[in-house]
């Protein structure tokens, strides 16, 4: 919602990949427009792996100049959410994934991931780099605390607050899974 004021450095914010739930090339150029004459760009339908599978789909993305990478997104019967992003033309200098979250909820690093804790649910996000395993760097910012990871929502027009975002980077390899998965609370003891 923010503003339409070009210069400003909220909007600017706003319309970049930082401030979206996507995987994010520090420095990289971007581009505004799908080219027409690449037949990737839009989703696409996966064949279920399993036979429980709720929903599969892919997408592509040029959005950076000079790389593409493509986003599987699956779902289970269970819920479990199943993201795998790879990246298919290009070497990125530095490659990180961003996962922005609304400031009520707690956050809580772990190894590989971190929890998102609200009232009633827990949100578990665990992040495997593919093709170069290893411990995964990850840290949460607030706002506009840190130089390069902003986290910013803009609920009404001209209004702008601070939100959280999850990092985990820089990631080492081409391709990076994520699996997603929630557990109620309401039944938990305290």
């Amino acid at each position: 919602m923010y503003n339409h004021q070009q210069k400003d450095p909220i909007r600017i914010y706003m319309r970049s990949a930082s401030a979206h739930n996507v995987p994010f090339v520090p420095g990289a150029k971007t581009r505004r427009r799908p080219n027409p004459t690449t037949a990737d760009w839009g989703l696409t339908p996966l064949a279920p792996r399993t036979d429980g599978e709720r929903f599969s789909a892919c997408a592509v993305s040029r959005m950076y100049k000079g790389l593409a990478m493509r986003r599987d997104v699956r779902v289970g019967a269970d819920g479990m959410i199943e993201i795998e992003d790879a990246v298919l033309e290009g070497e990125p200098r530095r490659l990180y994934s961003l996962w922005h979250v609304p400031r009520n909820k707690r956050v809580r690093l772990i190894r590989n991931g971190a929890l998102v804790i609200g009232t009633g649910k827990r949100m578990r996000i665990e992040v495997e780099d593919l093709t170069a395993p290893g411990p995964i760097g990850r840290a949460r910012y607030i706002g506009r605390a840190h130089e390069r990871f902003w986290s910013l929502h803009s609920p009404t027009f001209n209004v702008c607050v601070g939100s959280a975002v999850i990092v985990f980077g820089p990631l080492a390899g081409r391709t990076q899974r994520y699996r997603i998965g929630f557990e109620d609370l309401s039944n938990k003891t305290p």
